[in-house]
């Protein structure tokens, strides 16, 4: 779990880095950064047992939050090198 936080918080400091560069277009970094924020939060809601009468709905959210968060990925990263 600490590697994952590590790894939020590295696309936290990209994602504030990006948005003080002036004249950039965020759309698919906002996605992203929203996607993440939502896997994570369902992930400590899941790991600490938080909302235990939503657990139903955390197991299905979790892994749906994970698969788009990969397919904004790759739009990023497609959308990085200008090919769209």
């Amino acid at each position: 779990m600490t590697g994952n936080l590590l790894a939020v918080l590295l696309v936290s400091i990209h994602f504030s880095q990006q948005v003080t560069r002036s004249g950039i277009n965020l759309g698919t970094g906002i996605v992203l950064y929203s996607t993440i924020i939502l896997l994570v939060s369902t992930g400590i809601a899941m790991y600490s047992n938080i909302a235990r009468k939503l657990t139903k709905q955390l197991h299905f959210l979790h892994p749906a939050f994970a698969i788009l968060f990969y397919l904004v990925i790759v739009v990023h990263i497609i959308h990085g090198i200008s090919v769209t």
